[in-house]
């Protein structure tokens, strides 16, 4: 395997949003560019240049038209979690990610193999209960929901970072995996998550959105997803809400001013290689 530089990798996570563009333009889906991406296009017109990821967002109608479409297609992967115990293990989010097939990825810290690779998260956007105590209640008991969910899994109640940090919480949060998977399997709580998640779009009178699987809070007007824009990103155009910079304000606060050169460094905790012919 021939590990990547920041700007290869940056090369191939451009191709698949244009690809993801391409597609959403065929078929009048409307996404717009998320996070440090939409904030990259604002403030650098491309990548934040310490960055090479990428994340898209999409109200759940047009996201669950594009996971379809992207199913359906060969060129890239779609890992997306079907709620069962094989797709779940293997990635238990509530988003989906669309990679390269020819990379892989492995843990800075641990040297494993992730499932995942060089590519773009693609983050459904679900509307909120009307009354502002009811969305208080209701991301109170997502976040809870989540939270036992990967509780569940021998797999993942102990995962972190710091491999230190990993045997501490292996030790010390060992009864409540037990107590949490002796009432069902991760796949199945998630998918009562992702099931609570959705359980207010049917409502046309809802006024407020979110990203519901983060920590964060991600709550936004759904009048930010009504109209959208194209923006300068690299050598291309890519989509974005037009109420960009409440959305960024939300998020970063002071967004157009530069982080202190101490961090601007890349979140991530991967490393990417090229799988040659040989050995695939």
């Amino acid at each position: 395997m021939v590990p990547l530089s920041n700007e290869e990798v940056k090369g191939k996570v451009l191709d698949i949003l244009k690809y993801i563009d391409e597609i959403s333009r065929e078929n009048n889906i409307k996404y717009s560019l998320g996070g440090g991406t939409l904030l990259g296009a604002i403030r650098h017109q491309g990548f934040i240049p310490w960055d090479n990821d990428a994340d898209i967002m999409l109200l759940r109608s047009d996201y669950e038209r594009l996971i379809i479409l992207l199913k359906n297609k060969a060129e890239y992967k779609l890992i997306v979690n079907q709620f069962d115990g094989s797709t779940t293990n293997e990635f238990p989010m509530l988003f989906a990610k669309l990679v390269c097939k020819d990379i892989k990825t492995k843990s800075i810290n641990a040297d494993a193999d992730i499932n995942g690779g060089v590519g773009v998260d693609i983050f459904p956007i679900d509307k909120l209960p009307i009354a502002k105590e009811d969305i208080i209640e209701f991301k109170a008991r997502s976040q809870s929901l989540m939270k036992k969910a990967y509780k569940s899994s021998i797999k993942f109640y102990w995962m972190s970072n710091s491999l230190k940090k990993k045997y501490v919480k292996m030790i010390i949060f060992f009864p409540v995996f037990l107590i949490n998977r002796l009432s069902g399997s991760m796949s199945k709580k998630l998918a009562y998550v992702n099931d609570t998640f959705t359980s207010n779009n049917d409502n046309p009178d809802a006024k407020e959105v979110a990203w519901l699987g983060t920590f964060y809070d991600e709550q936004y007007n759904i009048s930010l997803f009504s109209e959208y824009k194209y923006y300068q990103f690299e050598n291309t155009q890519l989509m974005g809400i037009k109420k960009a910079n409440n959305y960024l304000t939300n998020l970063y606060g002071d967004y157009m001013s530069l982080p202190p050169k101490e961090k601007q460094v890349a979140h991530n905790f991967v490393k990417f290689y090229k799988v040659l012919d040989k050995e695939k």
